[in-house]
């Protein structure tokens, strides 16, 4: 994992990915004195059979709320639900219902109206199929009828 895994496609990703979005990112575990003093600590001090990160879980008991140690593994979530109760939504709407809109002209305009009515009124959470209309309907305008450009951004003031 160290020689190629990490090295040919995990960092070469968030390198990549942090540049493009002007940020400094640093893998403080990469460190190479860490990274050769955890070598050295046997296996049995590092993992168990129900958890794995043994000695990390340990120290961030010191420093941090239990229920966070404890907790599962999950995944950084998008807060898209949030977005569109708010100024996505609106960008949106506007764009469903002008005269190109891939929505408008191919789906039920009523029903997409209806999703986004329904998650703005947190009455169901439709974030997961709002942003795919949402990427659609970008898609559609940048490849399709090119009537928007990946410059433009969303901006609908223009």
């Amino acid at each position: 994992d160290y020689r190629f895994f990490l090295h040919n496609d995990l960092l070469v990703k968030a390198d990549g990915t942090s540049m493009m979005n002007s940020l400094e990112l640093r893998s403080p575990f990469l460190d190479k004195d860490l990274i050769e003093y955890a070598a050295k600590i046997p296996i049995d001090q590092k993992m168990d059979l129900s958890r794995d990160k043994k000695i990390l879980r340990e120290l961030a008991k010191k420093y941090l709320p239990l229920e966070l140690v404890s907790a599962k593994k999950r995944g950084f979530e998008l807060p898209v639900k949030h977005w569109f109760r708010s100024e996505v939504g609106d960008i949106f709407s506007e764009l469903i219902h002008e005269t190109d809109s891939y929505c408008r002209n191919n789906l039920s305009l009523q029903y997409v109206e209806r999703l986004l009515k329904q998650h703005r009124a947190q009455e169901k959470n439709h974030s997961a199929r709002l942003w795919t209309l949402l990427c659609i309907e970008v898609w559609h305008r940048l490849f399709v009828t090119k009537t928007l450009k990946a410059s433009d951004g969303l901006s609908l003031s223009q």
